[in-house]
């Protein structure tokens, strides 16, 4: 069963996407109470439908291994991030993405999250934050991640 051809026009989201393909190298640090981990991994974005839909594998040494797929809405300036990993996680993001500036919001009773990640000038490195609240109004660093595309 082939896939419906997507009915965006160039001026609306999907193609900002683009900046997302490739193979990138993932490193990451996590700081609890006083230690600090420091993890290595990949992250491969790819297109699921061209220019629509892109989906996203990503492996590191010692968190679960994930799967997302991020799309946009064609009636609304918004993206969405629907997520899964290896632990039986399920979560849906809200998403935005401009040339320099790429955040994930999830509100979620007990468990908030959020990321916020800055792309470089030259679209080769994006450095980012994941946050999360237990009320949704108080947040705490949970992590950094730099990613770096190497194709």
């Amino acid at each position: 069963m082939s896939l419906p051809k997507p009915h965006f026009s160039r001026r609306h989201l999907p193609h900002r996407l683009r900046r997302l393909i490739g193979t990138w190298t993932v490193e990451g640090r996590f700081v609890g109470g006083t230690e600090v981990r420091r993890v290595r991994g990949s992250a491969a974005f790819r297109w699921l439908v061209k220019d629509a839909l892109v989906v996203t594998r990503t492996r590191m040494t010692v968190a679960p291994a994930s799967s997302a797929v991020l799309g946009a809405d064609d009636t609304h300036n918004a993206f969405t991030m629907l997520y899964s990993d290896e632990r039986g996680v399920v979560r849906r993001y809200e998403m935005t993405l401009t040339a320099r500036r790429w955040t994930l919001v999830r509100r979620a009773p007990g468990f908030s999250q959020r990321f916020i990640g800055a792309l470089s000038a030259n679209g080769r490195s994006i450095s980012a934050t994941w946050e999360k609240s237990a009320d949704g109004r108080r947040w705490l660093r949970d992590f950094d991640l730099i990613y770096t595309k190497r194709s």
